[in-house]
């Protein structure tokens, strides 16, 4: 999973192991050299187990606020007004 450019690497149950072997700071900078070789990019590898992804937000989120939405939310009610992310095309 990529996000705010961190790369997470994550095992599944039973695959501690492999997180503690890969989680030396010379594995890390050497996976990081080889995917900036590879496809040009750089991430800042994260290497977890299932059970932390739940305390990690992957999710990415829209910061970004349209002021004239926030106008219109505060001239027309909720139950009037509809948002719509993009034009629908009308037959």
């Amino acid at each position: 999973n990529v996000y705010n450019n961190n790369l997470y690497i994550i095992y599944g149950h039973g695959f501690e192991f492999a997180k503690k072997r890969l989680s030396s700071p010379e594995t890390i900078s050497y996976i990081e050299q080889m995917i900036r070789e590879t496809i040009n990019r750089s991430f800042s590898i994260k290497i977890i187990l299932e059970s932390e992804v739940k305390n990690i937000e992957l999710e990415i989120k829209n910061e970004k606020v349209d002021k004239g939405e926030e106008i219109l939310k505060s001239i027309v009610k909720d139950d009037i007004l509809e948002i719509r992310d993009n034009e629908e095309k009308q037959d």
